[in-house]
């Protein structure tokens, strides 16, 4: 039963982890798209 915890909170945790990295990866991305958009507006400009 404690192996079976064990496992599940690591799982778990992972889980999170992947969440997380992948919002953040998100938000650089959307990031890094509006600013690469607003940099060639002002370019054009």
């Amino acid at each position: 039963m404690k192996i079976v915890n064990k496992e599940y909170i690591i799982i778990s945790q992972l889980k999170i982890f992947y969440e997380y990295n992948l919002y953040s990866y998100f938000l650089i991305m959307l990031n890094a798209y509006i600013y690469t958009f607003l940099k060639l507006n002002l370019d054009i400009k």
